[in-house]
């Protein structure tokens, strides 16, 4: 690919993006979900082990384990089929940190909600997120959606997006532009 041709491919991918950072800057205290629904169990953990991926590290939220009838934490070697397809829980939520996108652009720390049919992806909005951000976790969600074969995604609890279309339309508009996991939009 020519240098004439990843900025063009740049320049389009970042067009969506630049049309929804405004939904990512303004902290009113909530934590919007980007959601993946109807999922099979084998999705929703090759989606989890693909976000843990992206992360230096990460945070468990306590969940109630079934078995042990007590409060437990993810552990790094578990995976989210171990925990779900076990009955050990019904959910569980970690913080993903140190987050890097597949071209190497940083992201704010980021929620993940698994469910045995579903993944969330929750963010607090607020001054960090900036193009690159958002860039990077458009990179995050198309990389996900690849190993999904007909996800539902929604965007859950922005009440600047109350019904998800804005961030819909953006993320299909980043994905139409052609924006690679592979290329590098900081150049």
């Amino acid at each position: 690919m020519t240098n004439k041709t990843f900025v063009s491919q740049l320049s389009a991918a970042n067009a969506p993006v630049a049309s929804v950072v405004k939904l990512f800057l303004e902290d009113d205290g909530t934590l919007p979900d980007i959601c993946f629904k109807r999922l099979s169990m084998a999705e929703v953990s090759a989606v989890y082990e693909l976000l843990r991926g992206f992360a230096q590290d990460f945070e468990s939220s306590p969940y109630w384990s079934v078995s042990d009838q007590a409060d437990r934490r993810v552990l790094a070697t578990e995976s989210a089929s171990e925990v779900l397809a076990q009955a050990e829980a019904k959910f569980f939520h970690i913080v993903l940190l140190g987050v890097k996108s597949p071209s190497g652009l940083s992201v704010p720390a980021l929620g993940v909600c698994v469910l045995e049919d579903q993944i969330s992806i929750d963010y607090r909005a607020g001054h960090e997120w900036g193009m690159g951000c958002v860039h990077g976790l458009f990179e995050i969600v198309c990389a996900a959606l690849q190993l999904c074969a007909t996800p539902v995604v929604a965007h859950e609890g922005n009440c600047n997006d109350p019904d998800g279309a804005l961030l819909r339309r953006a993320l299909d508009g980043f994905k139409k532009a052609g924006s690679r996991t592979d290329s590098n939009p900081a150049g």
